[in-house]
């Protein structure tokens, strides 16, 4: 168990679901076999149908178990809503296309009481058994720990929404995640790695373990692939324009490491093998996001979009 803290400190773990009831009734079931004594579930469905809230019915005699229905479309938005309903010491987040293992939140709440500068942490989201000729099941992978401190190593420690916890104080000081962002919302993607990057330039470190993981069901064609492709290197444009616009500086390294040599480099590389440049996706997406950071009124919250 974690040093330095109470022996169980509490944990809300946050599902963002919409229309996708039989799948998310796989991901609650594992988080209740996790055998952590101090925590809930709370299913945020943004379903615009019954079909979610009748499947996942049978749970609600568990008393970890908390159903949330809104209207109000986006990733963000749903773990926003998630987190004030809960007054847990820890926030665990997953997607409702995936499986958690027992020790799932015990091996969270243990990483967490490694350091209390750790604000929040991303572990791995593994793929589950898929037809590689088909398609591809996303997943974020790495072999040994990292503790990213400084907005540098994010090119390289960046995470996955699939599989992340953060601190309930550090998601409050930076005033919880970008309403704006994440899938469904009107910038798409990343809110994530914008959290990391935010909570980073508050004085905040993120730990990326693979002693915590979780199996991941969401397989997409290759048509789909190129769609999440743009949406993802938008939502990265979205995340480091948004700190160069307050003023934040030492990110712009990272700016131009970012977009010259992952994003930009692949496609001039391809072109000069006489290759289809395949990740021009990539360029696209990346450049529509930073138009997109800079045409769009900043709020009062730290490093935030205007609500609307």
């Amino acid at each position: 168990m974690p040093q330095n803290s109470q022996p169980f400190p509490s944990v809300a773990v946050i599902i963002a679901t919409r229309n996708r009831g039989s799948s998310a009734v796989t991901t609650v079931q594992s988080i209740l076999a996790n055998p952590y004594p101090s925590f809930k579930v709370l299913v945020i469905d943004q379903s615009d149908t019954t079909s979610t809230e009748e499947a996942l019915a049978p749970f609600k005699t568990d008393t970890r178990f908390i159903y949330i229905h809104t209207k109000i479309i986006g990733l963000a938005h749903a773990h926003n809503l998630g987190i004030s309903q809960s007054s847990s010491e820890l926030i665990a987040i997953t997607d409702d296309d995936c499986e958690v293992p027992a020790n799932w939140l015990d091996r969270i709440v243990t990483a967490f009481g490694q350091d209390e500068t750790i604000g929040m942490l991303f572990g791995n989201t593994l793929a589950m058994p898929h037809n590689a000729e088909e398609g591809f099941v996303p997943e974020y992978k790495i072999t040994t720990a990292r503790l990213v401190q400084s907005s540098w190593r994010f090119s390289r420690a960046r995470g996955m929404g699939a599989c992340m916890a953060l601190r309930r104080k550090a998601w409050l000081e930076v005033g919880g995640f970008d309403g704006l962002m994440g899938c469904g919302a009107p910038m798409q993607s990343g809110e994530d790695a914008d959290m990391a990057l935010r909570l980073n330039l508050k004085g905040y470190r993120v730990l990326e373990t693979p002693q915590v993981q979780v199996l991941h069901y969401g397989f997409r064609t290759f048509a789909e692939g190129r769609q999440t492709v743009y949406r993802d290197a938008f939502g990265v444009g979205v995340s480091l324009t948004k700190p160069l616009r307050l003023g934040h500086l030492s990110l712009l390294p990272l700016f131009l490491y970012e977009f010259f040599w992952l994003t930009l480099r692949p496609v001039i590389w391809n072109v000069v093998r006489w290759r289809r440049p395949f990740r021009f996706t990539m360029v696209r997406g990346f450049m529509a996001g930073v138009k997109a950071a800079l045409a769009s009124p900043l709020g009062a919250v730290f490093c935030r979009f205007r609500d609307f």
